[in-house]
């Protein structure tokens, strides 16, 4: 299996490492065995996530929608204007 470093990944995805470390403390990520070993299951994974944040899904949205096994429901960045 191939891994990759924090550093890595971040260039593939274009995330920074305090989002990575945000995303794994809230469970949005599996687990990882090293902390600066990355899958090709975590790019994945993250590049799935850099969308749905791109698209304006709050991570309490995405996680809701891993929980329910179902598409992640969000209104976007409109209904998040006075945030």
């Amino acid at each position: 299996m191939q891994f990759h470093t924090t550093d890595t990944v971040c260039a593939i995805t274009g995330t920074h490492p305090a989002n990575l470390k945000r995303w794994m403390k809230q469970g949005l990520l599996t687990s990882q065995q090293n902390a600066d070993e990355w899958s090709n299951t975590h790019l994945s994974e993250i590049h799935t996530l850099v969308g749905l944040t791109a698209t304006g899904a709050t991570l309490n949205e995405i996680w809701q929608g891993q929980q329910d096994a179902s598409a992640v429901k969000t209104y976007g960045w409109a209904a998040r204007k006075g945030d």
